[in-house]
């Protein structure tokens, strides 16, 4: 449970991570092509806002469990399927966010192909002992 968790959250921390760069691209392209005001530009910016600090934790928490090998003081919240179940979700979400804002040109399957991406690094790191 300990390692699903830690890949969870290491899957959210690098997908955020992805989503936070779609952004400026979009944001890039939406300012070369329409200026300022557009209110998709906005919508583009209020979100990189939210999700930045929402990875930056993540990547905090991922890295302090990865570090720690699940001796935390704190086990019972640990412990608790809410973290991971509420990770799971976040994760959709944010390949939803992904899927929405990915230039056409890059395809609509980019939203797996980063998902995929960020599991297989998450997983990957959280087997390094």
């Amino acid at each position: 449970m300990l390692k699903l968790l830690e890949s969870a959250n290491g899957t959210l921390a690098f997908l955020l991570i992805f989503a936070c760069v779609m952004f400026g691209v979009y944001m890039v392209r939406e300012i070369m092509e329409n200026g300022v005001r557009r209110v998709r530009l906005q919508a583009a910016i209020s979100l990189l806002v939210a999700f930045a600090p929402e990875a930056a934790s993540r990547i905090w928490i991922w890295y302090w469990r990865h570090l720690d090998n699940g001796g935390m003081d704190a086990d019972s919240m640990l412990h608790s399927p809410v973290l991971l179940v509420t990770a799971l979700v976040q994760i959709l979400g944010v390949a939803c966010v992904i899927r929405v804002f990915a230039p056409d040109r890059w395809g609509r399957e980019v939203w797996i192909f980063t998902t995929i991406v960020a599991a297989a690094i998450a997983t990957t790191l959280s087997l390094i002992p």
